[in-house]
């Protein structure tokens, strides 16, 4: 049964699954499921949830969190995050990390390293927004890196599980932010153009490489990115629900790009492994401009193999264009 309590306040509203009201004018909307699943579970396996749940999509309202059989949503423009450590810029969520105090010297140039994250080493259901946009990767990457480097951490918050840090027809301004919130960090940080590096997992990969090669200079490295997600996005058991929000092949964007604007274009990097990413084939439409190593490893089969197993150059790479 709806809450009346919530339906006359304009900051929550309540609805259910089964006899489903719209009300796009309250901050949160709960959606009652009967279900430990949250509506994002069961929209994997149900239609009527999965149309419930491409509305709210539709609305800008982001799955927030899931108790008590209700799934919270949050208009996206206006919510307030659950970690207090997040800071925003315009809508753009993120986390900065100061470089390490031991390692700082006044003789060093100042750089930056700009974390996409993205679904991380996994891709998650959770009802935990933060779980779902903003994983964890290389949490300890300030310890293994040169000294005088800032690091921002960029959250894909947006759409069920990011729009992979790029514009959707909802939200037109997400790269111009991205860019903007770049530079505002390089310049407080006193941090040159050909100091920067960006790097990113998954779909956070994409966006590496989308907004690195924005910037001549930025050095680039994307490991097992998806540069076209139209594989997975027509099939309710694997989409990220991309569609019909946003482009879902980048693959001519990215080569434009690179033509455009880079006229070296040694620092862009993708790291991949022909014998076990599903996604590895999509790379050879890429331009031959673009630098690709291939770990040729059988035993990495999964995306959080092939993080493990590519750490170590990850790490040799991201300071080599530091330095």
């Amino acid at each position: 049964m709806i809450n009346s309590d919530f339906e006359a306040n304009l900051i929550n509203f309540e609805t259910d699954i089964k006899n489903y009201i719209e009300n796009f004018s309250s901050e949160n909307i709960y959606v009652r499921t009967y279900s430990d699943e949250s509506l994002l579970e069961m929209a994997r396996h149900s239609k009527n949830e999965r149309d419930i749940y491409y509305k709210l999509l539709a609305h800008n309202y982001i799955l927030v969190s899931h108790n008590g059989r209700r799934s919270r949503f949050s208009r996206l423009n206006t919510f307030q995050s659950l970690d207090p450590k997040l800071l925003r810029y315009e809508n753009i969520l993120y986390k900065l990390e100061a470089p390490l105090k031991k390692l700082v010297s006044p003789n060093e140039k100042n750089r930056l390293v700009v974390v996409m994250p993205g679904w991380g080493n996994d891709f998650s259901d959770s009802s935990n927004v933060l779980e779902r946009t903003f994983a964890s990767y290389f949490p300890d990457l300030q310890q293994n890196i040169l000294g005088n480097t800032t690091i921002l951490r960029i959250a894909d918050f947006n759409l069920s599980h990011g729009s992979f840090y790029l514009n959707t027809e909802l939200s037109q301004n997400i790269e111009s932010n991205i860019q903007a919130l770049i530079k505002n960090v390089r310049t407080a940080n006193n941090v040159d153009t050909d100091a920067v590096v960006m790097l990113g997992i998954q779909n956070g990969g994409l966006g590496a490489i989308y907004h690195g090669l924005l910037q001549e200079e930025y050095a680039v490295i994307a490991v097992t990115p998806i540069i076209d997600s139209s594989r997975d996005e027509h099939d309710p058991k694997k989409t990220s629900f991309q569609v019909p929000f946003r482009e879902l092949d980048y693959t001519s964007t990215i080569n434009k790009l690179v033509d455009e604007i880079r006229k070296e274009n040694n620092n862009i990097l993708i790291i991949d492994n022909s014998t076990g990413s599903p996604t590895y084939e999509e790379k050879k439409k890429l331009t031959n401009k673009i630098k690709f190593h291939d770990l040729n490893n059988p035993l990495a089969d999964t995306v959080l193999k092939i993080s493990q197993v590519s750490r170590s150059f990850v790490i040799t790479r991201i300071n080599l264009f530091l330095s």
